[in-house]
Protein backbone atom coordinates (compact mmCIF):
# COMPACT_ATOMS: atom_id res chain seq x y z
CA UNK A 1 0.00 0.00 0.00
CA UNK A 2 2.32 2.31 0.75
CA UNK A 3 4.56 1.34 -2.36
CA UNK A 4 1.00 2.38 -4.61
CA UNK A 5 0.84 6.20 -2.90
CA UNK A 6 5.01 6.60 -3.29
CA UNK A 7 4.53 5.88 -7.10
CA UNK A 8 0.97 7.66 -7.83
CA UNK A 9 1.88 11.05 -8.75
CA UNK A 10 4.68 8.98 -11.25
CA UNK A 11 1.64 7.26 -12.63
CA UNK A 12 -0.54 9.72 -13.27
CA UNK A 13 1.62 11.85 -14.93
CA UNK A 14 2.42 9.07 -17.09
CA UNK A 15 -0.92 8.76 -17.94
CA UNK A 16 -1.46 12.62 -18.41
CA UNK A 17 1.15 12.57 -20.95
CA UNK A 18 1.37 9.19 -22.52
CA UNK A 19 -1.94 10.47 -24.46
CA UNK A 20 0.12 13.57 -25.88
CA UNK A 21 2.71 11.80 -26.87
CA UNK A 22 0.33 9.08 -28.98
CA UNK A 23 -1.32 12.10 -30.37
CA UNK A 24 -4.28 10.77 -28.33
CA UNK A 25 -6.37 12.54 -25.21
CA UNK A 26 -9.67 11.18 -26.17
CA UNK A 27 -11.03 7.80 -26.18
CA UNK A 28 -10.06 4.58 -29.12
CA UNK A 29 -12.52 3.14 -31.07
CA UNK A 30 -12.35 0.48 -33.51
CA UNK A 31 -16.39 0.41 -34.51
CA UNK A 32 -16.06 4.01 -36.23
CA UNK A 33 -16.57 1.54 -38.74
CA UNK A 34 -20.06 0.92 -37.55
CA UNK A 35 -21.00 4.51 -36.05
CA UNK A 36 -18.94 7.20 -37.83
CA UNK A 37 -21.34 9.49 -35.16
CA UNK A 38 -18.41 8.61 -32.16
CA UNK A 39 -16.24 10.56 -34.00
CA UNK A 40 -18.04 12.93 -36.13
CA UNK A 41 -21.61 14.68 -34.93
CA UNK A 42 -22.71 15.49 -38.63
CA UNK A 43 -21.98 11.60 -39.96
CA UNK A 44 -25.89 10.51 -39.30
CA UNK A 45 -28.30 9.15 -42.01
CA UNK A 46 -32.02 10.03 -41.87
CA UNK A 47 -34.52 7.92 -40.41
CA UNK A 48 -38.03 8.47 -38.80
CA UNK A 49 -36.74 6.69 -35.82
CA UNK A 50 -34.34 7.04 -32.94
CA UNK A 51 -30.84 5.10 -33.46
CA UNK A 52 -28.90 4.52 -30.32
CA UNK A 53 -25.56 2.61 -29.94
CA UNK A 54 -24.32 1.11 -26.77
CA UNK A 55 -20.36 -0.15 -26.74
CA UNK A 56 -17.72 -1.25 -24.63
CA UNK A 57 -13.92 -1.16 -25.05
CA UNK A 58 -11.46 -3.33 -22.92
CA UNK A 59 -7.45 -3.14 -23.35
CA UNK A 60 -4.61 -4.77 -21.77
CA UNK A 61 -6.91 -8.17 -21.17
CA UNK A 62 -5.18 -10.10 -18.50
CA UNK A 63 -4.07 -6.72 -16.67
CA UNK A 64 -5.54 -5.95 -12.99
CA UNK A 65 -7.57 -2.21 -13.48
CA UNK A 66 -6.97 -2.27 -17.23
CA UNK A 67 -8.33 0.55 -19.02
CA UNK A 68 -12.32 0.08 -20.27
CA UNK A 69 -14.18 2.55 -22.30
CA UNK A 70 -18.24 2.49 -22.32
CA UNK A 71 -19.67 4.65 -24.51
CA UNK A 72 -23.71 5.24 -25.81
CA UNK A 73 -24.48 7.39 -28.42
CA UNK A 74 -28.59 8.34 -29.82
CA UNK A 75 -29.66 10.66 -32.23
CA UNK A 76 -33.13 11.20 -34.01
CA UNK A 77 -34.85 13.63 -36.90
CA UNK A 78 -36.59 16.92 -35.57
CA UNK A 79 -38.94 16.23 -38.32
CA UNK A 80 -40.63 14.08 -40.63
CA UNK A 81 -38.31 12.94 -43.98
CA UNK A 82 -40.16 13.45 -46.73
CA UNK A 83 -40.12 10.40 -49.42
CA UNK A 84 -36.78 12.28 -51.37
CA UNK A 85 -35.00 12.40 -48.21
CA UNK A 86 -34.36 9.11 -47.13
CA UNK A 87 -31.42 8.43 -49.19
CA UNK A 88 -28.93 6.62 -47.39
CA UNK A 89 -25.20 7.72 -47.31
CA UNK A 90 -21.98 5.38 -48.50
CA UNK A 91 -21.57 4.41 -44.83
CA UNK A 92 -24.49 2.97 -44.00
CA UNK A 93 -25.04 -0.75 -43.67
CA UNK A 94 -28.09 -0.95 -44.95
CA UNK A 95 -30.14 -1.03 -48.52
CA UNK A 96 -29.33 1.88 -50.68
CA UNK A 97 -31.92 4.18 -51.73
CA UNK A 98 -30.75 5.20 -55.18
CA UNK A 99 -31.12 8.70 -55.35
CA UNK A 100 -31.90 9.08 -59.14
CA UNK A 101 -35.47 7.34 -58.73
CA UNK A 102 -36.03 10.25 -57.09
CA UNK A 103 -35.60 13.19 -59.03
CA UNK A 104 -38.77 14.10 -60.04
CA UNK A 105 -39.40 14.29 -55.99
CA UNK A 106 -36.20 16.64 -55.75
CA UNK A 107 -36.07 19.10 -52.80
CA UNK A 108 -33.56 21.72 -51.35
CA UNK A 109 -35.58 21.03 -47.75
CA UNK A 110 -33.05 20.65 -44.89
CA UNK A 111 -33.17 18.15 -41.99
CA UNK A 112 -32.76 18.46 -38.51
CA UNK A 113 -31.63 15.85 -36.35
CA UNK A 114 -30.84 16.18 -32.64
CA UNK A 115 -28.34 13.44 -30.72
CA UNK A 116 -26.14 13.04 -27.65
CA UNK A 117 -23.15 11.08 -27.29
CA UNK A 118 -22.14 10.00 -23.25
CA UNK A 119 -18.50 8.46 -22.79
CA UNK A 120 -16.96 6.51 -19.45
CA UNK A 121 -13.27 6.27 -19.46
CA UNK A 122 -12.15 3.55 -17.05
CA UNK A 123 -8.30 4.27 -17.01
CA UNK A 124 -6.82 2.72 -13.46
CA UNK A 125 -5.93 5.73 -11.94
CA UNK A 126 -8.52 8.10 -12.69
CA UNK A 127 -11.86 7.83 -14.41
CA UNK A 128 -13.08 10.10 -17.28
CA UNK A 129 -16.28 11.15 -18.55
CA UNK A 130 -17.92 13.30 -21.15
CA UNK A 131 -21.61 14.20 -22.03
CA UNK A 132 -22.20 16.06 -25.28
CA UNK A 133 -25.56 17.21 -27.16
CA UNK A 134 -25.18 17.95 -30.80
CA UNK A 135 -27.50 19.30 -33.33
CA UNK A 136 -27.07 18.36 -37.07
CA UNK A 137 -28.40 20.02 -40.20
CA UNK A 138 -28.56 17.96 -43.53
CA UNK A 139 -29.00 20.59 -46.87
CA UNK A 140 -29.39 18.73 -49.75
CA UNK A 141 -27.27 20.39 -52.55
CA UNK A 142 -28.07 18.38 -55.65
CA UNK A 143 -30.15 15.07 -56.60
CA UNK A 144 -26.84 12.77 -55.29
CA UNK A 145 -25.07 15.05 -53.21
CA UNK A 146 -25.68 16.43 -49.45
CA UNK A 147 -23.82 18.30 -46.83
CA UNK A 148 -24.26 18.15 -43.38
CA UNK A 149 -22.71 20.22 -40.31
CA UNK A 150 -22.94 19.69 -36.38
CA UNK A 151 -22.06 22.02 -33.56
CA UNK A 152 -21.87 20.27 -30.26
CA UNK A 153 -21.73 21.36 -26.54
CA UNK A 154 -20.51 19.19 -23.56
CA UNK A 155 -18.81 18.75 -20.53
CA UNK A 156 -16.01 16.99 -19.10
CA UNK A 157 -15.41 15.58 -15.54
CA UNK A 158 -12.24 14.23 -14.41
CA UNK A 159 -12.03 12.47 -11.67
CA UNK A 160 -9.21 9.79 -9.01
CA UNK A 161 -10.78 6.47 -8.63
CA UNK A 162 -11.52 6.48 -5.45
CA UNK A 163 -10.55 2.64 -4.78
CA UNK A 164 -7.26 3.10 -5.90
CA UNK A 165 -6.33 5.88 -3.18
CA UNK A 166 -3.70 5.70 -0.16
CA UNK A 167 -3.65 8.18 2.15
CA UNK A 168 -1.08 8.21 5.52
CA UNK A 169 -1.35 10.89 8.37
CA UNK A 170 0.98 14.00 7.88
CA UNK A 171 1.48 13.02 3.84
CA UNK A 172 1.13 16.75 2.77
CA UNK A 173 2.72 16.40 -0.53
CA UNK A 174 0.42 13.75 -1.52
CA UNK A 175 -2.34 14.77 0.31
CA UNK A 176 -2.18 18.17 -2.05
CA UNK A 177 -1.42 16.21 -4.81
CA UNK A 178 -4.93 14.40 -4.51
CA UNK A 179 -7.19 17.75 -3.94
CA UNK A 180 -5.49 19.18 -6.52
CA UNK A 181 -6.32 16.25 -9.03
CA UNK A 182 -9.93 15.19 -6.82
CA UNK A 183 -12.29 16.27 -9.75
CA UNK A 184 -11.82 18.68 -12.34
CA UNK A 185 -14.94 19.58 -14.87
CA UNK A 186 -14.73 21.82 -18.13
CA UNK A 187 -16.88 22.45 -20.20
CA UNK A 188 -16.17 21.27 -24.38
CA UNK A 189 -17.22 22.27 -27.92
CA UNK A 190 -16.98 20.44 -31.38
CA UNK A 191 -18.19 20.54 -34.29
CA UNK A 192 -18.63 18.39 -37.50
CA UNK A 193 -18.97 18.73 -41.60
CA UNK A 194 -20.04 15.57 -43.92
CA UNK A 195 -20.43 15.60 -47.37
CA UNK A 196 -21.95 12.45 -48.89
CA UNK A 197 -23.69 10.91 -51.59
CA UNK A 198 -24.71 7.24 -52.20
CA UNK A 199 -21.36 6.02 -53.17
CA UNK A 200 -19.23 8.62 -51.46
CA UNK A 201 -18.76 10.27 -47.69
CA UNK A 202 -15.79 12.80 -46.89
CA UNK A 203 -15.96 14.80 -43.69
CA UNK A 204 -14.06 16.88 -41.15
CA UNK A 205 -14.58 17.17 -37.06
CA UNK A 206 -12.93 19.02 -34.27
CA UNK A 207 -13.02 17.97 -30.84
CA UNK A 208 -11.89 20.19 -27.65
CA UNK A 209 -12.08 23.66 -29.51
CA UNK A 210 -11.89 24.92 -26.47
CA UNK A 211 -8.36 24.09 -25.18
CA UNK A 212 -9.01 23.39 -21.49
CA UNK A 213 -5.64 23.43 -19.83
CA UNK A 214 -5.86 21.84 -15.89
CA UNK A 215 -2.48 22.78 -13.63
CA UNK A 216 -0.79 21.86 -10.45
CA UNK A 217 0.73 24.94 -9.38
CA UNK A 218 2.86 23.35 -6.20
CA UNK A 219 4.89 21.22 -8.52
CA UNK A 220 4.76 23.66 -11.62
CA UNK A 221 3.22 20.95 -14.08
CA UNK A 222 0.56 22.11 -16.89
CA UNK A 223 -1.91 19.65 -19.21
CA UNK A 224 -3.54 21.41 -22.09
CA UNK A 225 -6.45 19.35 -23.71
CA UNK A 226 -5.64 20.31 -27.40
CA UNK A 227 -7.73 20.24 -30.15
CA UNK A 228 -8.29 17.12 -32.32
CA UNK A 229 -8.62 17.06 -35.94
CA UNK A 230 -10.25 14.19 -37.35
CA UNK A 231 -10.34 13.56 -41.66
CA UNK A 232 -11.87 11.32 -43.48
CA UNK A 233 -12.99 10.15 -46.99
CA UNK A 234 -14.04 6.92 -48.34
CA UNK A 235 -16.08 5.14 -51.35
CA UNK A 236 -19.27 2.01 -51.73
CA UNK A 237 -18.02 -0.13 -54.94
CA UNK A 238 -21.14 -2.89 -56.10
CA UNK A 239 -18.49 -5.43 -56.51
CA UNK A 240 -21.59 -7.86 -57.12
CA UNK A 241 -25.38 -8.46 -56.58
CA UNK A 242 -26.12 -7.80 -52.57
CA UNK A 243 -22.01 -7.49 -52.20
CA UNK A 244 -20.42 -4.03 -51.56
CA UNK A 245 -16.86 -2.75 -50.97
CA UNK A 246 -16.35 0.60 -49.00
CA UNK A 247 -12.67 1.30 -48.41
CA UNK A 248 -11.76 4.88 -46.14
CA UNK A 249 -8.79 6.16 -44.52
CA UNK A 250 -9.20 8.11 -41.26
CA UNK A 251 -6.45 10.55 -39.98
CA UNK A 252 -6.30 12.16 -36.89
CA UNK A 253 -4.04 15.23 -35.85
CA UNK A 254 -2.86 16.63 -33.23
CA UNK A 255 -0.85 19.88 -32.74
CA UNK A 256 2.92 18.63 -32.29
CA UNK A 257 2.44 15.01 -32.73
CA UNK A 258 2.72 12.48 -35.60
CA UNK A 259 -0.43 11.89 -37.77
CA UNK A 260 -2.45 9.07 -36.33
CA UNK A 261 -3.48 7.27 -40.10
CA UNK A 262 -6.27 3.85 -40.27
CA UNK A 263 -6.92 2.49 -43.37
CA UNK A 264 -9.19 0.21 -43.69
CA UNK A 265 -12.22 -2.15 -46.10
CA UNK A 266 -15.27 -3.20 -45.02
CA UNK A 267 -17.14 -5.54 -46.96
CA UNK A 268 -20.91 -5.74 -46.64
CA UNK A 269 -23.48 -8.42 -47.80
CA UNK A 270 -26.56 -6.99 -48.54
CA UNK A 271 -28.17 -5.11 -45.18
CA UNK A 272 -27.48 -8.02 -42.92
CA UNK A 273 -23.63 -9.12 -42.92
CA UNK A 274 -20.18 -7.21 -42.35
CA UNK A 275 -16.99 -7.49 -41.91
CA UNK A 276 -14.15 -4.93 -42.13
CA UNK A 277 -10.20 -5.35 -41.80
CA UNK A 278 -8.22 -2.23 -40.85
CA UNK A 279 -5.06 -0.86 -39.86
CA UNK A 280 -3.87 2.16 -37.59
CA UNK A 281 -0.03 2.65 -38.67
CA UNK A 282 2.31 2.19 -36.29
CA UNK A 283 -0.40 0.78 -33.87
CA UNK A 284 -2.69 -2.36 -34.96
CA UNK A 285 -4.18 -4.18 -37.21
CA UNK A 286 -8.34 -4.79 -36.69
CA UNK A 287 -10.61 -7.36 -37.54
CA UNK A 288 -14.43 -6.64 -37.28
CA UNK A 289 -17.75 -8.69 -37.52
CA UNK A 290 -20.82 -7.46 -37.61
CA UNK A 291 -24.36 -8.33 -37.93
CA UNK A 292 -28.28 -7.45 -38.65
CA UNK A 293 -30.37 -9.71 -36.67
CA UNK A 294 -33.73 -8.46 -37.01
CA UNK A 295 -35.21 -4.84 -37.93
CA UNK A 296 -34.08 -3.05 -34.84
CA UNK A 297 -31.04 -5.23 -33.82
CA UNK A 298 -27.93 -5.59 -35.01
CA UNK A 299 -24.05 -5.51 -33.60
CA UNK A 300 -20.63 -5.50 -33.89
CA UNK A 301 -17.34 -7.02 -32.74
CA UNK A 302 -13.59 -6.07 -33.82
CA UNK A 303 -10.03 -7.46 -32.41
CA UNK A 304 -7.09 -5.37 -32.25
CA UNK A 305 -3.81 -6.96 -32.29
CA UNK A 306 -1.00 -4.62 -30.96
CA UNK A 307 1.78 -3.93 -33.80
CA UNK A 308 4.17 -2.31 -31.30
CA UNK A 309 3.47 -3.66 -27.61
CA UNK A 310 6.65 -1.36 -26.15
CA UNK A 311 3.34 0.99 -26.17
CA UNK A 312 1.53 0.58 -22.79
CA UNK A 313 -1.85 1.48 -24.55
CA UNK A 314 -1.49 -0.49 -27.56
CA UNK A 315 -1.75 -3.78 -25.90
CA UNK A 316 -4.80 -6.16 -27.69
CA UNK A 317 -8.42 -4.68 -27.28
CA UNK A 318 -11.91 -5.85 -27.78
CA UNK A 319 -14.57 -4.27 -28.62
CA UNK A 320 -18.23 -4.81 -28.43
CA UNK A 321 -21.17 -2.49 -30.01
CA UNK A 322 -25.15 -3.34 -30.34
CA UNK A 323 -27.46 -0.86 -32.50
CA UNK A 324 -31.16 -0.64 -31.30
CA UNK A 325 -33.63 1.39 -33.53
CA UNK A 326 -36.20 2.73 -31.45
CA UNK A 327 -39.58 4.64 -31.83
CA UNK A 328 -40.10 3.43 -35.53
CA UNK A 329 -42.55 5.83 -37.32
CA UNK A 330 -41.32 8.90 -34.79
CA UNK A 331 -42.91 11.72 -36.69
CA UNK A 332 -46.22 11.07 -37.84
Amino acid sequence: MRRLKSIWPLLFVLILTMPRLQAQQLAQYSQYLNNYYLINSAATDIQNNVKMHLGYRGQWSGFQNSPQTIYLSAYAPLNKPNDSQYMQSAMRLSDRVDSTALTNKFQTVGNHLIGTTITSDNLGLFNKTTFHVAYTYHLTLTRKLRLAASPKVGFVNLNLADDLRVLEDNDQPFESFVNEYDQIGMADLGFGLWLYSDDFFAGYSMEQLLKNKTSNIEAGDEYEFLPHHFFMLGFKYKIAPRWNLVPNTLIRLVNGTPASIDMSVKAEYGSRLWGALSYRKGNAFVVMVGAKVSERFSFGYSFDHSTNITQLNQINAHELTLQVNVFQNLHK
